[in-house]
């Protein structure tokens, strides 16, 4: 079992421990922040799972990019340097005489966790350079690039002011991720108030849901 197929698991059954939670809720602000957990741990699933980087608007655009790139071969663009700060990550990606080629031959295509910097037909080649999935996401329409003498020059606005310490992500990534994602405050207030308010079945369901997560007892 791979570490993103068991993250997927243990998330699932979170989601289970959050359903019993609420079937036992009285308070309806108490309902809404377990419902907002539960909506969290659901996105992060499908995070995790395989899927397009096209929102579903533009499903049709999707299959019909991915049928256009099994037709073209690239050559990937490995000489590349990049550096950073909390807002912005910046490439130089290295292709000699580029700034020869026709500007409508260059594509710059970005999505929340993609960028894809496509060369058609120049030198009789197809050149790319492509992070998917970027180890963060990002601002598409406030990103842009400029062609410059034997180079070409990428800003990518950073979603969230961080530094990357990785440009792709990974399941080592995704890991870590995800053992900085502890459950709120606020649900641990409501798990403690059910606790002192519930019968001794409820009080052991609750105890098992939050050891089984968190590896330790309520406090």
């Amino acid at each position: 079992m791979s570490e993103v197929t068991a993250l997927i698991e243990n998330h699932q059954k979170q989601l289970e421990e959050i359903k019993g939670l609420l079937e036992i809720a009285e308070r309806p602000r108490f309902k809404a922040l377990l419902q907002n957990e539960h909506s969290r741990i659901k996105s992060l699933i499908l995070n995790l799972m395989p899927q397009d980087h096209d929102e579903s608007d533009d499903d049709n655009d999707a299959h019909e990019n991915n049928d256009e790139d099994r037709k073209t071969l690239f050559t990937p663009l490995n000489r590349f340097t990049y550096s950073q700060n909390l807002e912005r990550i910046k490439f130089t990606v290295v292709l000699d005489n580029i700034q020869d080629a026709p500007t409508e031959n260059i594509e710059l295509n970005l999505k929340k966790q993609l960028i894809d910097l496509q060369v058609h037909d120049f030198n009789g080649k197809n050149f790319r350079f492509l992070l998917d999935p970027t180890v963060e996401e990002i601002v598409p329409d406030q990103s842009s690039f400029v062609v410059k003498e034997n180079s070409i020059h990428l800003s990518i606005k950073k979603k969230e002011k961080k530094h990357w310490s990785e440009l792709r992500e990974t399941e080592d990534t995704i890991r870590k991720k995800d053992e900085n994602l502890p459950m709120s405050d606020v649900v641990k207030d409501f798990a403690r108030h059910m606790y002192s308010k519930g019968d001794d079945s409820t009080k052991q369901m609750i105890e098992e849901a939050y050891t089984k997560v968190h590896g330790s007892r309520l406090a």
